[in-house]
């Protein structure tokens, strides 16, 4: 389970071995950090082919270059210049490349890691969401173990969505900032995967919670019993009644009316007979109608 590691190093130290087929590098420089109080040194291995028609897949480097340093890593301790042990990094070289910077404008770098771990402790919740995990990893002729004590804000949604899902013994994919502080190695966790394997696994568990979450009929809510009004029918009104209530309703005709008809009558026969008509006869029917 591999890690690698990236850092900015101004190198204050170079020496050049051979063995074998190879020439063996064996150097030693200064990084900086935010993470850091002061400078710390680390220690770099590099290896080279001897035969110069080879390729070289390691650039060259000399003293005083700053670079950028890519490779396998482990942890180890050495005396500083307090005479105290210290712990420190010690990098096998797989790529780097010069920068044309200063070494008085040396900038802070992250120390940047990407590696493969076992989750040693599920994570604990609190402010920050935080694990511990081991990298295992085969370095410089040795197989290393290194803890690591892994953190990462609790209001990240991308990284507290998968937290649910790492137990003991997951292997995660982890990048992050190195952060040495007292004898300890903190990992700013940046972004965390699983692989392929336990991604099926996951994607199963989430596939069977959303179908029993579908299965669960909905609360039964039972509506409102309307109890309706009867309404007692209205009396039944007999024809006979019927026929006096129109006959009382209807308005009856005026005097006028009825003597019209009279007046009428005597128009036609006077139109149809004008030489019956006499003067009396009007005076007559006018009177009436008076």
């Amino acid at each position: 389970m591999p890690g690698t590691i990236t850092v900015l190093c101004y190198i204050t130290e170079h020496h050049k071995n051979s063995a074998n087929s190879l020439f063996i590098t064996d150097s030693s420089g200064v990084i900086r950090s935010q993470s850091l109080d002061s400078p710390l040194k680390i220690f770099l291995k590099g290896f080279y082919p001897q035969n110069t028609s080879k390729e070289l897949n390691l650039p060259s480097y000399d003293i005083e270059d700053v670079v950028i340093v890519m490779g396998k890593f482990r942890t180890v301790e050495y005396i500083n210049e307090k005479d105290e042990k210290a712990t420190t990094l010690k990098i096998i070289l797989n790529d780097l490349v010069h920068l044309n910077i200063k070494p008085e404008n040396l900038l802070e770098f992250l120390i940047l890691v990407n590696m493969t771990a076992v989750v040693e402790e599920p994570p604990t919740i609190g402010d920050d969401i935080t694990m511990t995990v081991t990298m295992h990893d085969h370095v410089d002729q040795a197989f290393v173990q290194i803890p690591m004590k892994c953190y990462y804000s609790a209001t990240a949604p991308y990284l507290t969505r998968i937290t649910e899902f790492i137990k003991k013994d997951s292997v995660l994919y982890i990048n992050g900032e190195l952060i040495l502080y007292d004898n300890t190695n903190y990992i700013h966790v940046k972004s965390i995967s699983f692989p392929d394997s336990q991604k099926k696994k996951i994607a199963e568990k989430v596939k069977n919670n959303t179908k029993r979450t579908r299965g669960l009929s909905p609360p039964k809510v039972s509506s409102p019993k309307i109890t309706s009004t009867k309404v007692s029918p209205s009396p039944k009104v007999s024809s006979s009644s019927k026929a006096s209530s129109s006959s009382k309703t209807s308005s009856p005709l005026s005097k006028r009316t009825r003597n019209s008809c009279k007046v009428s009558d005597l128009a036609k026969e006077a139109l149809t007979n004008p030489d019956r008509l006499d003067i009396l006869s009007v005076v007559s029917v006018y009177s009436q109608t008076e």
